[in-house]
C-alpha cells in the first residue's frame, strides 16, 4: 500500500501508467489536483477515489467524463446537475452517464434530445430512456420530435405513442427496428409499412402477414435489400418480377423463390452474374446448363462446386473456375485434375494448388514439378509423396533445399512428428549423397537437421505444458524415440549420418545428465 509518506512523484508516475493506483494513495495525495488530474486522464473511474473536494471540481469532473461517461456518478449531487458535465458525459455512447443525471436534467428537454442524437439508427439498445421523466415520457410534442431523430424511442413510449400514425410515420424513416415496436395496427398500415421498407433493410419481417402478401410492399421491399424476399408470402415467391428484383439486388435471394422460379433460366442466370455462389439455388437442371454455369464460374471461380458432374470435366468451364478462384480446382472431376497440361501450367503460377492435382500428372510432367517445388518449397512436404521424390525428383533438386528450404522456409509452419519422420526418412534416401559431400557442406546439413529437429521438439513442449494432454505425451515421447535432444553439441549430430543407413531413424544423444533430469 502506497502511505500517506510516500514520495508524490512516485505517485504521479504510477497514476500515469494505471489510474486505478489512485486507490492506494494517501488521502493528503487523493486530494492534491495535479494527482487527480493525472490519475482521471488515465482511467475516467479513478475519480471515484478523489476527495470529495475534487469530485466536486468542475475541471476534475469535466476530464473525468470525456475519459469515461460512467464517471459522472462519483461526480457530487451538485455537479451531477450541471448541464455542460452531463453534456459531455451523454456523449459516450458506451456508457450509461444518463442514469446519473440529476431528476432535474432528466427532465430538461434540450439534454434528453442529444442523449437520443447520440443512439445510433442500427441500435437496440435505448435502456437509457428508462431514466427519462415521465413528464417528457407523456409530452406528446417531444416524442414526435424525438422519434424524428431516433425512431429507436418507440422502444420506451407509451402504448399511446407507439399507435400513435404520425409518430410512428416519422420514426421508421429513422431508425430500422422503429416498426417493430409500433403497435399491431401501426404493422397494418401500408404507408408506414412502405416507409419502413423503403429505408431500411429487413423491415419486412415486422409488417404484418397481409401487408407480406401486399405486392407493391414486397417489390419496394426487395428492390431495397433483395433477401426480403424470405419474409414475403408463399404466393409472391413465385412472382417473376418479384424475384428477378430481389436477384438482382441480392443474388443469393434465389435461395428464398419458389421451386418454379428456380428453374427460370433468365432468372438464374441474372443470379450467377451477380453472384456466382447462387448457383447453389438453381434448380438441378440448370447446373447442367453450360451458359449458367460458364457465366457463374466467370463471377465466382467456386461456383464450379455446384456445377453437374459433367460440366465439371468441362475443359473451359474448370479453366475458367480455375482462372477466377485457385482454389477451385479441388472441385474439377479427376480426369481434368491428372491429365490436363493446361491445368499444370496454371499450377506453376499458383503452387499452393499442387495439392489438387494427382501424381500422374506428376510423373508425366516431372520438370515442371521441380520447378514448381525449387520456387516454392514450402508446399513440398504436405504434397508429394515419400515415394515420388525417391523415384523421380531425389536426384534432381539440390541436397540443401531438400532439407533447409523444404523443412524450413516457412516459419510459420510448426513440424509436427510426422514431419521429423519425413525428415528421418529424407535423409535415409540422401545417405549416399551425403556421404559423397565436402565436410563444409556435411556441416551446414548438421546444423540444418539439428536446428529442425530441436525447434520440432522444443514447440511440443510447449504444446505439452499448455495443453496437458495425454495425447501430445504420446507424441512427443514417440518423437523423443527418433531424436532425443536436450543440450546438445554439434559434435553429436555426426551419429545421424553414420546411423542413418543402418537404422533409418535420427539418434542425438543427450548432453550428459541425470536420468531424473532427462526425464523432466
Amino acid at each position: 500500500m502506497i502511505d500517506k509518506n510516500s514520495r508524490r512523484e512516485a505517485v504521479l508516475v504510477a497514476v500515469r501508467d494505471e489510474g486505478e493506483v489512485l486507490k492506494y494513495a494517501s488521502d493528503e495525495l487523493k486530494n492534491d489536483r495535479e494527482v487527480v488530474l493525472e490519475a482521471i486522464r488515465q482511467n475516467g473511474r479513478a475519480l471515484q477515489y478523489a476527495s470529495d473536494e475534487l469530485k466536486n471540481d468542475r475541471e476534475v469532473v469535466l476530464e473525468a467524463v470525456r475519459r469515461d461517461g460512467n464517471a459522472l456518478q462519483y461526480a457530487s449531487d451538485e455537479l451531477k446537475n450541471d448541464r455542460e458535465v452531463v453534456l459531455e458525459a451523454i456523449k459516450d455512447e458506451d456508457s450509461m452517464a444518463f442514469e446519473y443525471a440529476s431528476d432535474e436534467l432528466k427532465n430538461d428537454k434540450e439534454v434528453v434530445l442529444e442523449l437520443i442524437r447520440t443512439m445510433s439508427d442500427e441500435t437496440t439498445d435505448f435502456q437509457q430512456l428508462e431514466y427519462v421523466s415521465d413528464e417528457l415520457g407523456n409530452d406528446r410534442e417531444f416524442i414526435l420530435k424525438a422519434a424524428k431523430i431516433n425512431g429507436g424511442v418507440l422502444q420506451y413510449a407509451s402504448e399511446e405513442f407507439r399507435e400513435d400514425r404520425e409518430i410512428v410515420l416519422e420514426a421508421v424513416k429513422s431508425n430500422r427496428y422503429a416498426l417493430k415496436y409500433a403497435s399491431g395496427k401501426c404493422c397494418k398500415d401500408k404507408e408506414i409499412v412502405l416507409e419502413a421498407v423503403k429505408s431500411f433493410e429487413y423491415t419486412l419481417y415486422y409488417a404484418s402477414d397481409e401487408l407480406k402478401n401486399d405486392r407493391e410492399v414486397v417489390l419496394e421491399a426487395v428492390r431495397k435489400f433483395g433477401a426480403n424476399l424470405y419474409y414475403a408470402s408463399d404466393e409472391l415467391k413465385n412472382d417473376r418480377e418479384i424475384v428477378l428484383e430481389a436477384v438482382k439486388q441480392n443474388a443469393v435471394a434465389l435461395h428464398y423463390a419458389s421451386d418454379e422460379l428456380k428453374n427460370d433460366r433468365e432468372i438464374v442466370l441474372e443470379a450467377v452474374r451477380n453472384n456466382g455462389s447462387a448457383l447453389e439455388y438453381a434448380a438441378p437442371e440448370l447446373k447442367s446448363d453450360r451458359e449458367i454455369v460458364l457465366g457463374a464460374v466467370r463471377n465466382d471461380g467456386r461456383a464450379l462446386e455446384y456445377a453437374a458432374p459433367e460440366l465439371k470435366n468441362d475443359r473451359e468451364i474448370v479453366l475458367e473456375a480455375v482462372r477466377n478462384e485457385g482454389n477451385a480446382l479441388q472441385y474439377a472431376s479427376e480426369d481434368k485434375k491428372t491429365h490436363s497440361k493446361e491445368i499444370l501450367e496454371i499450377v506453376k503460377e499458383k503452387p499452393y494448388l499442387i495439392k489438387y492435382i494427382g501424381e500422374n500428372i506428376m510423373y508425366d510432367n516431372p520438370e515442371l514439378v521441380i520447378k514448381i517445388v525449387k520456387e516454392s518449397a514450402e508446399y513440398y512436404l504436405e504434397n508429394i509423396s515419400m515415394e515420388f521424390y525417391k523415384n523421380v525428383l531425389g536426384n534432381k533438386l539440390p541436397l540443401n533445399m531438400n532439407i533447409r528450404d523444404i523443412f524450413s522456409n516457412d516459419e510459420s509452419n510448426i513440424l509436427t512428428r510426422n514431419g521429423i519422420l519425413t525428415l528421418r526418412d529424407l535423409m535415409s534416401t540422401e545417405i549416399d549423397r551425403i556421404k559423397a559431400l565436402d565436410s563444409s557442406t556435411r556441416e551446414n546439413i548438421r546444423t540444418t537437421v539439428y536446428a529442425i529437429v530441436k525447434r520440432t521438439l522444443n514447440e511440443m513442449q510447449e504444446e505439452k505444458e499448455e495443453q496437458k494432454e495425454q495425447k501430445n505425451e504420446e507424441e512427443t515421447r514417440s518423437v523423443i524415440e527418433i531424436a532425443n535432444i536436450d543440450d546438445v553439441k554439434m559434435s553429436d549430430i555426426n551419429a545421424i549420418l553414420e546411423s542413418l543407413k543402418s537404422q533409418k531413424e535420427i539418434t542425438i544423444k543427450l548432453a550428459d545428465k541425470s536420468e531424473e533430469e532427462q526425464e523432466r
